[in-house]
This record gives C-alpha cells, sequence and structure tokens, in this order.
C-alpha cells in the first residue's frame, strides 16, 4: 500500500521465505498492520505467479511458524511442471498493473465478470462479496467520513506527507519505474484525498478534475464494492476478514 513494500524474501536451497518488514510499516496509517498483510499478500501472489510461468511447482505454507509472526510464508519449490498458458499472461501483466483512482463510468460490470472474480478469489481459498446497489449510498458515506478523518489527523498528514516527497522527487527525475503504481493517482502525489478534492494537508489542490470524461473512453465501467475474505479462524484468517476491505 503507498508503495511501501514493506516485505523482505529470504532464499534458501528449496525455496523462499516472506517475511513482513515492520520497518517499512505505517504505524500512523495502518496500526495493525493489515495493509501490511495485504501488500505482503500481493508480493506472495506474483511470487507464485512468477515461478509457475518458469515451469516450477511450490507448495505454500502460511504463517508456518507461529512463534515468528512476521514469517508470513514459506514457498518450498517441489519440482518441474508444465506451464500454463493462464500463468504466463499472469506474470506478464505483473508489471504493467497500474493503481488508478480516476472515476469510474457508468456501464454496470457484467455477471460474467463477476462470476470469474468470484471463480478467482474462490480459487485461493476465500470468498467475495459484491455490495448489493442499495448498500452503495452507505458506503460512498462512510467512505468519505474515514478519508475526512484522516485528513483531520496530524499525524496521518504527517505521515502521508512523508510518502508524497519521494513519489514527487522520482517523477521529477522520471525515475518511476511503476508510473501510477507507485502509490499516487496520475499525474498526482500519494496524499490523500477527501470526496472534495482536499489534499493531506486540507487544502483543495488545483488542476482539472478527473472524471470518465478526460480519464478514460466513455463507459468504461462503473464503481463496484466488493468485500473478501477467508471465514477462517487461523491468525492469518482473523487479520485479513476482520474488516474485509472494499475495492472501487
Amino acid at each position: 500500500m503507498f508503495n511501501t513494500q514493506p516485505w523482505r524474501w529470504r532464499i534458501g536451497p528449496r525455496g523462499l521465505e516472506l517475511r513482513a518488514d515492520r520497518v517499512r510499516q505505517l504505524t500512523v496509517t495502518d496500526p495493525d498492520g493489515r495493509l501490511l498483510i495485504l501488500s505482503c499478500g500481493a508480493a506472495l501472489r506474483h511470487a507464485r505467479i512468477a515461478l509457475a510461468a518458469a515451469g516450477y511447482r511450490t507448495d505454500v505454507a502460511r504463517l508456518p511458524e507461529p512463534a515468528d509472526p512476521d514469517l508470513l510464508a514459506r514457498i518450498e519449490i517441489t519440482g518441474r511442471q508444465p506451464i500454463a498458458p493462464n500463468d504466463v499472461v499472469l506474470n506478464e501483466a505483473i508489471p504493467r498493473r497500474r493503481t488508478d483512482r480516476r472515476a469510474f463510468g457508468d456501464i454496470p460490470v457484467s455477471i460474467r465478470t463477476l462470476d470469474r472474480l468470484r471463480a478467482a478469489v474462490k480459487a485461493q481459498g476465500y470468498f467475495l462479496h459484491v455490495v448489493r446497489p442499495d448498500q452503495m449510498p452507505m458506503l460512498a458515506i462512510e467512505t468519505g467520513q474515514a478519508a475526512d478523518a484522516q485528513v483531520a489527523d496530524p499525524a496521518c498528514r504527517e505521515e502521508l506527507a512523508r510518502l508524497d516527497a519521494p513519489v514527487a522527487r522520482c517523477r521529477r527525475r522520471r525515475t518511476c519505474l511503476d508510473g501510477g503504481a507507485a502509490g499516487a493517482p496520475p499525474g498526482g502525489g500519494a496524499g490523500l484525498r477527501t470526496r472534495r478534492g482536499a489534499g493531506i494537508g486540507g487544502r483543495a489542490r488545483p488542476g482539472p478534475r478527473r472524471g470518465v470524461h478526460d480519464a478514460a473512453p466513455a463507459g468504461v465501467g462503473r464503481a463496484l464494492g466488493i468485500r473478501f475474505g477467508s471465514g477462517g479462524t487461523s491468525p492469518i484468517d482473523r487479520r485479513q476478514s476482520a474488516a474485509p476491505r472494499t475495492i472501487r
């Protein structure tokens, strides 16, 4: 989250270990480490995809040592396997991913797409719940209130400002490797915005409003809320499911 990359890899003779890097945890924005866990989960998924695309069969143990909670996962390479075309496609998509905070269009997401999302999540041992249309107004209100609360917190503003500075510097030097994925919307820094467009300091930022007309072709897709979790009782399940993330 915010391009903090809060993980460390240890490479051994038979595989890899994924560890949480607490030095990179956002102690104000993410005091419980939930965003850190989600970030590390994305890194774990990418590693699994890359190994599969290279023809390696793997076995993953999550939280393998209860006495060492920062050891989040252990990937053991168990042999070779045929390379599946879908793994190649997913591997090629990893460097192309972007964080896109622009407005959505108004075309409904198709049932087929939602079914594919559910199947993809279920294949990883989790569930996906699509927020009903009648729940969307309350979701929008809660999201706006949460953003306002963060903007009103001086410690949160200071933490996000520290994140904003290196992103702005790398853009000036044109050295950001992943563009919008560096934790900031295209054309802006990582600063938090409320629903009224205020920056982390509570000041509205100048410039044209990014919306469906100038940000993307008409009808790219409308806002969609989904929640996901595992429903299990293990420590990793509780971390992931206690407050399922909402995604637009």
